[in-house]
């Protein structure tokens, strides 16, 4: 490969290049004959470091003083990249700042690494350098200063650059395809790869297809064959002796893990309902899946097992499932299954790829991305390519759906990936789906999954929020508009056809007697689209303008409301116009369907169908939500003025009743389990809350076999003031001056869990200064990265401490001195004035019941157990607990929470003694 190349990086006084200026450039050259050089320099643009640019990257306006204006460095960077194919990560950003100080354009061709680490490894969970460079095991250590970022962009560049020349001829042809037609510096890379591959191609050598079908399940080696349904001999397979000791390394008989085996066989044998809480520890996912398998196989039938996530169905899959494959005595089945629109369409990205030429060049990137993974994948799943913001938009234009599926006339039937995991899940004894697909089979009655009778629901507690989505009817304001657009557009470039009335009105092949009345009713369809968009736009301006509606639940108060009126009034002049909108498009598909009976016709017939189908619903749920009242249901709606974007929901008020109906009552036998589904002892609000009948369900509660009093300490600080009395302001100075304390005394290796998002980032913004100075980092949820990142920034680095919100109270595992502080700074309550929980509330309270005790507690303390639990994940586990909510010892409810916990003992006091305690416990595991 005969490049020179220039590795490139900038330091900058922030993000927007046409107001921030460069501080530090440094370029490495690479020549193609091996010599190798370097150039670094400060940069005084004359303008001031901001503080958190210098908190960064270390750089302030002291070691700006005497460095070399940027009309001094010019001449040296322009004879350093003469020539050069630059290389740069993100290169955009770098390239705009560089042609900025220059003051002209760049000729030289640029390759970016971010976006040939996005194609070369489609799913990674960050793409970000110092990420990058972990993950590869790359020798180097970015830190946001020039230099060393450089030298960490050059290792990355060549690591990738190995990566690529090690694909197939067939692969790169398949990447360069999607490149080829834009003179940039990757579409140069790949095209030198792939001549390089020619060159030294055998073309007499036997041809040989890869196969697409990849092999998701691990046969087991010995073929046996249960014979009997024998719970006893299942319990044998746990014991020391048994083939599950015999294939882990390091086993130790449970006995929690058989008790909850034998309950779950129980379950099954006596046709029953089984609620069954497992403590961390239990090991209940194999407690549930050796009966659940051995069921299927003696009884001929299929179990369905669903979890919450389908994080979670994958690693079920993935490590449960394959562990069973290789060690039970006995063959079986089992199959994931996910939602239609997670699997790709090889039809529609066929018809993208023939358009490429229109694409722009980050969707030309997404393409090169989606094959090679479709060539390494071969299961076309979502999940398994890592997709974010707009990428999963365009990924939804390509993905499986029944309304567009061809079904036998498409080119691709024998290889369609959503048909191929049917047709797994078909022949399987156990099939792995999610909540949320295990209820939309449910709600559209049985279509999507094959017939079972026997269910374990994992991860239960989550089952009424999930319900609570699936049958909530959601009106977008957003979406109405784009789907009129959709059917007016003008143009139709890249990922997005044009719009259907432009394709009828321009069509050459319409016969000529029906041209003008075509004509005539597309043109009355695009005066009523433009109505109706500018009817819609004046009613989210008026919407935004009032706060009332922000998140409102509807009621006859509301309904009382002059703003509510007014709001009415605009609805119902965008309904006159859309019914008139959906009439034209009836008239219209009937006109074309007279005469255009061609086959070439028929796909764009069927869209204009879909289209005036989903807008129809659209208007029939709109004009609901303002024409009814049922009171076993919640209307209400929401307002985000970030993205200018009105919502308006119908939500059952009891799923409860919903699930007895469709999921429940038609089902032979159904485990539900968790670590958190009691309250105190007992099973009550579960039951209540999915509708299950109390004489048809056994409940088991089986504790975790984790010393908890011996390997963590739990601590009360009792002197901050109360957080529902105190102002916001008050409180959270209080907060900021506990959690700096307590902080510096964890000294990282710590998970903070707040209930709300703008609580987050005001502490943060206090004490990230003050604990940097310590040694330790802190890095929150939604400003340093997301989930993924920053659980990895833990496991790397010992001194680092996590904000989290939502997300982080549960399903974080970081066993043993990953993690050694969990600190919940309030109990985690939903706002009352939530319009669901208002409702909810409401319902309970009709009933004669308390709605505080009945339903606002049991929801806290149930999250409230998840929390804790993220401390203690194995035997080898240490650390402490920290609560900073003194409404845990001063108000009645408390004892609930803490007797719903794993250990008695406990420790209360001011912030000193807090952190006293926590310096104590941590020597005694030093």
């Amino acid at each position: 490969m005969n490049f020179n190349w220039a590795f490139l990086d900038l330091e900058t006084t922030g993000l927007d290049s046409s107001r921030d200026k460069v501080t530090e450039i440094a370029i490495i050259i690479k020549m193609s004959d091996g010599t190798r050089k370097t150039y670094e320099t400060f940069v005084n643009s004359g303008v001031s470091v901001p503080a958190h640019i210098t908190d960064i990257t270390g750089i302030d306006d002291s070691m700006l003083i005497n460095a070399p204006y940027p009309e001094e460095v010019l001449d040296k960077v322009s004879n350093l990249l003469e020539g050069k194919v630059i290389v740069a990560h993100n290169a955009s950003f770098d390239q705009k700042f560089l042609e900025n100080m220059m003051g002209e354009t760049l000729n030289n061709r640029w390759v970016d690494t971010l976006e040939l680490t996005k194609i070369l490894f489609p799913k990674v969970a960050s793409y970000s350098l110092r990420y990058l460079i972990r993950k590869f095991n790359l020798e180097c250590s970015p830190s946001h200063r020039a230099l060393a970022d450089t030298e960490a962009l050059e290792k990355l560049f060549f690591y990738l650059l190995e990566k690529a020349n090690s694909f197939s001829l067939q692969d790169i042809q398949e990447i360069y395809y999607c490149l080829k037609d834009e003179e940039r510096g990757l579409s140069l890379l790949f095209e030198d790869i792939l001549n390089g591959k020619l060159i030294s191609y055998n073309f007499n050598q036997p041809i040989t297809y890869k196969k697409s079908k990849k092999k998701d399940s691990i046969e087991n080696c010995n073929g046996r064959k249960l014979q009997e349904w024998s719970p006893e001999e299942l319990v044998k397979m746990f014991k020391p002796e048994g083939v599950v000791a015999r294939g882990l390394k390091a086993y130790q008989e449970r006995p929690e893990q058989i008790e909850m085996m034998r309950a779950v066989a129980k379950a099954f044998s006596q046709e029953r309902y089984l609620l069954v809480e497992a403590g961390t520890g239990v090991g209940k996912s194999l407690a549930y899946l050796v009966p659940s398998l051995a069921w299927a196989i003696t009884h001929q039938e299929k179990v369905v097992v669903a979890t919450h996530t389908i994080a979670l169905q994958e690693q079920l899959f993935r490590n449960d499932i394959k562990f069973l494959k290789q060690n039970l005595p006995f063959f079986f089945k089992a199959a994931v299954l996910k939602g239609r629109s997670n699997y790709l369409c090889l039809y529609k990205w066929k018809l993208i790829k023939d358009k490429i030429t229109t694409l722009n060049w980050s969707e030309k990137i997404f393409l090169a991305r989606i094959a090679n993974w479709v060539s390494k994948d071969g299961t076309g799943d979502k999940d398994t390519i890592a997709l974010k913001g707009w990428e999963q938009e365009l990924f939804s234009q390509m993905s499986s759906s029944r309304e567009s599926c061809l079904g036998a006339q498409c080119p691709f039937t024998g290889e369609c990936f959503y048909q191929r995991a049917k047709e797994k899940a078909n022949g399987a004894d156990v099939i792995i789906v999610n909540h949320s697909l295990l209820l939309s089979d449910a709600k559209i009655g049985d279509y999507i999954l094959p017939k079972y009778n026997y269910l374990v629901i994992d991860e239960a507690h989550h089952l009424e929020d999930e319900g609570t989505r699936q049958f909530t009817e959601t009106f977008s304001l957003r979406e109405f508009q784009k789907k009129i657009n959709q059917l007016v557009r003008k143009k139709g470039a890249g990922f997005r056809k044009p719009g259907l009335l432009y394709i009828w009105s321009n069509y050459r092949a319409l016969p000529p007697e029906m041209l003008p009345e075509v004509k005539k009713l597309v043109k009355a369809a695009e005066e009523i689209a433009r109505t109706i968009i500018k009817k819609t736009d004046d009613l989210n301006q008026y919407v935004l303008t009032q706060r009332q509606f922000e998140k409102a639940r509807i009621n006859m108060e509301t309904r009382s409301q002059k703003g509510w009126e007014n709001l009415k009034i605009l609805f119902e002049n965008v309904f006159v116009h859309t019914e008139d909108f959906l009439n034209n498009l009836y008239q219209l598909h009937n006109r074309l369907a007279e005469d255009c009976s061609e086959t070439k016709w028929e796909d764009s017939l069927k869209d204009l169908m879909m289209y005036r189908a989903e807008i129809k619903e659209d208007l029939g749920l709109a004009k609901r939500f303002f024409n009814t009242a049922e009171e076993k249901y919640t209307y209400w709606m929401e307002v985000n003025q970030k993205r200018n974007e009105l919502f308006l929901y119908i939500t059952p008020v009891d799923i409860g009743e919903i699930f007895n109906e469709l999921l429940f009552s038609v089902k032979t036998a159904a485990i539900l389990t968790s670590a958190t589904l009691c309250i105190g002892e007992k099973f009550n609000f579960l039951l209540d809350r999915l509708g299950l009948m109390e004489d048809l369900v056994d409940t088991q509660r089986i504790s975790s076999p984790f010393a908890y009093e011996e390997q963590s300490l739990l601590l009360i600080d009792n002197s901050l003031p109360d957080s529902v009395s105190t102002s916001e302001e008050v409180y959270n100075l209080a907060l900021k001056e506990a959690l700096l304390d307590i902080l510096k005394a964890t000294n990282g290796r710590t998970l903070v869990l707040f209930t709300a998002h703008r609580q987050l980032q005001s502490v943060y913004k206090h004490l990230k200064k003050p604990l940097q100075n310590k040694g330790i980092e802190i890095y929150a949820d939604g400003i340093d990265g997301n989930r993924t990142t920053l659980l990895e920034e833990m496991r790397d680095n010992s001194s680092a401490v996590i904000f989290g919100t939502n997300t982080f109270w549960e399903g974080i595992d970081l066993p043993g001195d990953f993690l050694t502080a969990v600190i919940i700074v309030k109990l985690p309550f939903w706002p009352p004035n939530l319009p669901l929980v208002e409702a909810r509330v409401e319902a309970i309270q009709k009933e004669g019941k308390d709605g505080f005790y009945n339903y606002s507690l049991p929801q806290a303390v149930l999250r409230f157990r998840q929390g804790y639990g993220r401390l203690i994940r194995s035997v080898n586990d240490w650390g402490v607990v920290v609560i900073l909510d003194n409404r845990l010892v001063k108000k009645r409810y408390g004892k609930v929470f803490l007797k719903s916990l794993p250990q008695n003992n406990y420790i209360i006091g001011d912030t000193n003694k807090i952190v006293e305690n926590i310096l104590n416990w941590f020597k005694k595991f030093s």
